[in-house]
């Protein structure tokens, strides 16, 4: 054989359907497989309207929609993930690097044809969490009553940086202080709030830097009641008058006389 013959023996191929030798580009390369199709693009073309014309495409598309191909399908999946987490990660943070324009793009593109899909998906998101998760919602209430004490003082600064403790450390607090019958799950379920023991109603402040907040809102002012208690409550103080009826000199005494004694008074 010489280098010609060679040569186009290397840039051709024997086609494995119709066994007629053809170029290399008349077989489709397979990139997930990395080579070439053993059948040319014509043998593959003429299956394809065979199959279409027999029904065979629907009949697999009907098979794959049943529910327990779907179901099998998925649990497929979810041990791919599981048994190949790491190289999954390291495809999805290239891919992500690589086109990390484009995405952003589709993603704004996306959100905002489907705004109205998706605030709706938030909510009931939130809404299950809200009522399934006791650090979500500890942590939305926190945020939401804080928010609403300090307007527009609060200055997009989370809860935790303005009080000067965290979500675990509130929860830990909280637990230590249930009575007979109290839990989480009740808290959750909103037979259970975090009450202030003397009430927000006593403390005169404007923003969160100031001595007073930092008292309303210490951890030695909360206390785990159960709804109802809270209900009748009010602004009612542990001696039995009410914040509205003090003025600011009187809320000031008895809010040192408190702290400093730090027993009920």
């Amino acid at each position: 054989m010489n280098k010609k013959d060679s040569e186009l023996e290397i840039q051709s191929k024997s086609c494995s359907q119709c066994n007629n030798t053809k170029l290399l580009e008349d077989f489709p390369f397979i990139k997930k497989r990395g080579y070439r199709s053993t059948q040319c693009r014509l043998c593959l073309n003429a299956k394809t309207r065979t199959r279409r014309s027999n029904g065979y495409y629907k009949r697999i598309k009907e098979l794959r929609n049943r529910p327990e191909a779907k179901l099998q399908e998925k649990l497929t999946q979810k041990r791919y993930r599981q048994n190949n987490r790491d190289k999954m990660n390291k495809y999805s943070r290239e891919y992500y690097l690589k086109n990390k324009r484009a995405l952003k793009l589709k993603r704004a593109i996306y959100n905002e044809k489907n705004r109205e899909k998706l605030r709706a998906w938030d909510r009931k998101w939130r809404k299950n969490k809200y009522r399934t998760c006791v650090k979500f919602n500890l942590n939305t209430k926190m945020s939401r009553h804080i928010g609403l004490v300090l307007k527009a003082n609060k200055n997009n600064k989370t809860w935790e940086s303005l009080v000067g403790y965290g979500l675990d450390e509130l929860q830990s607090n909280i637990s230590k202080k249930f009575t007979d019958g109290m839990s989480w799950e009740k808290y959750v379920a909103a037979e259970i709030v975090i009450d202030h023991i003397l009430p927000k109603e006593l403390f005169e402040y404007t923003s969160p830097q100031e001595k007073q907040f930092k008292m309303c809102w210490s951890l030695d002012n909360l206390r785990p009641v159960w709804v109802n208690d809270n209900s009748s409550k009010s602004d009612f103080l542990p001696d039995g008058r009410r914040a509205r009826n003090l003025s600011k000199e009187e809320k000031a005494i008895f809010i040192e006389k408190y702290f400093n004694s730090n027993q009920p008074i």
